[in-house]
């Protein structure tokens, strides 16, 4: 890393993120859309010959680790290797409701294996051996492979499948009626012979004709993104073999990642969204593509007569589009030539169309009014960027009524078929400071721009209302275990 370059990011780790100017949270009415049935069907479907048109494709951040996914069972094998470590006793702690909760129905997990279902009655020893050697196996243990590649559920013929294959049939079934189906996975180059390995026995059980309409792209985090860290005395931070820590930036560093889609629009989800719940799922993503289609069609007509100067359009019918989907009002203080640029300037960004779902608690970003160079914009923003000693921001919070899950659908190119350049409508100063360990030791680490935050701050986003049932987080163990209705 060149001396410049590190001193600009120590200078963003000292001086901290910029305040974000949240003005509230959005909720339904007030920039969250209801978007009905009957909207559905009028909209919607004028959209249909545009929909069916155009090219789709799924973006999924799928390069993750399984440690946070498994740290009840970590915590456990780690304790259990103390001397003095009684199993009934950290089983009935009150901070371990967690592993209780797994050891309780460890048997019904469908990754449990044979050996182990045949022995509920197993000692403590043997208990703690083959969790052993289910975490750790060389190759084949969890703790070795990827989270998206880890076979912790079974598909309806009771074989054991993981999250990379569970999205790559769900894009299957949602883009049923497309030639291409087409999927782009970001991954750490380190593991992508096992997702191609994984990708090969799927395709194996595929049709000749389904094969070659799949199309699965990878894709790495670019080095170059890397950014450094402090220490808590605000030094740089070296490890112990006096290198220079370089870390990930965070799924911001993605931005790249974007620009070698090839599709008109994709459809952007986390790897832990697990879509096992395919007629939920598929239908609220369904919507929310439907719902995209007619707003970037609408947006495309809209620019084109704008930008040919033509006569014959309607100002009431642009103003009350603005206001009903982008909760903007007519500045009727304008010329007609001014209010004619402005809606120009507002509208030729790149779109995104993003779900929510009702809060129930979850931890993450959700939907807020944020002022900004721009006016007031809807963003999501994450609970790291608000800052609890702020009112303002903790009136915000108090009163959010919903949640991002991260299911959204975004433009590729613009209105006239030319693909964005998204650098151009991120804000990099919307950065974050987070505090981390490495190697035991504290420190601050800089990650870029949220991906979805401030790497699309400058776009234009539409949240609308979706299922609660269309949210499948995998994110401890327990949410692997099979429901019992």
């Amino acid at each position: 890393m060149d001396q410049n370059k590190l001193n600009r990011q120590r200078q963003q780790l000292l001086k901290g993120p910029k305040h974000l100017h949240v003005l509230g949270p959005a909720t339904l009415g007030n920039g969250i859309l209801q978007w009905t049935a009957t909207e559905i069907h009028q909209e919607g479907d004028s959209s249909h010959d545009y929909f069916s048109s155009r090219q789709w494709a799924k973006f999924i951040p799928a390069s993750g680790m399984a440690t946070r996914l498994f740290s009840a069972l970590l915590h456990f094998l780690d304790a259990a290797e103390k001397p003095g470590f009684d199993f009934q006793t950290y089983l009935d702690h009150p901070n371990h409701k967690a592993f209780h909760h797994f050891y309780t129905h460890w048997t019904l997990f469908p990754f449990c294996p044979s050996s182990i279902e045949q022995q509920k009655s197993a000692s403590t020893d043997d208990f703690v051996n083959q969790l052993k050697a289910l975490m750790f196996t060389p190759h084949t243990g969890m703790m070795n492979q990827p989270k998206a590649l880890l076979p912790l559920f079974k598909d309806k013929n009771q074989q054991l499948i993981s999250l990379f294959e569970l999205h790559i049939m769900e894009a299957l079934a949602l883009f049923e009626s497309q030639q291409t189906v087409a999927l782009h996975f970001t991954v750490d180059q380190d593991h992508l012979k096992q997702f191609q390995v994984k990708e090969k026995a799927l395709r194996d059980h595929l049709t000749q004709n389904v094969q070659k309409r799949l199309k699965i792209a990878y894709s790495f985090q670019d080095p170059a993104t890397d950014t450094i860290a402090l220490t808590p005395e605000g030094e740089v931070f070296y490890d112990r073999q006096n290198t220079l820590l370089r870390r990930k930036a965070g799924h911001g560093a993605l931005l790249e990642n974007l620009h070698s889609i090839e599709e008109d629009i994709f459809i952007v989800q986390n790897i832990d969204n697990l879509p096992i719940a395919a007629a939920d799922q598929s239908t609220e993503t369904h919507r929310l593509m439907r719902l995209f289609a007619f707003l970037h069609q609408k947006i495309t007509h809209i620019l084109s007569q704008l930008k040919a100067d033509a006569v014959d359009y309607s100002t009431e019918e642009i103003a009350s589009f603005l206001e009903k989907y982008f909760f903007k009002a007519p500045n009727k203080h304008l010329s007609s030539t001014a209010m004619r640029d402005e809606w120009i300037h507002f509208l030729d960004r790149p779109l995104r169309v993003c779900g929510m779902i009702k809060n129930q608690g979850k931890p993450g970003g959700g939907p807020f009014w944020v002022r900004t160079a721009q006016g007031q914009t809807l963003q999501i923003v994450e609970q790291s960027q608000l800052q609890k000693n702020d009112k303002a921001h903790a009136e915000a919070l108090a009163k959010a009524t919903h949640f991002n899950p991260v299911h959204m659908v975004c433009a590729r190119k613009d209105y006239a078929g030319n693909p964005w350049n998204y650098h151009a409508f991120s804000d990099p100063e919307m950065f974050m400071v987070v505090d981390k360990l490495h190697e035991g030791q504290p420190l601050k680490a800089l990650e870029l721009p949220g991906l979805w935050n401030g790497g699309m701050a400058h776009w234009n986003t539409v949240f609308v209302e979706i299922s609660q049932s269309a949210f499948n987080s995998i994110k401890s163990i327990n949410d692997c275990l099979p429901s019992q209705d």
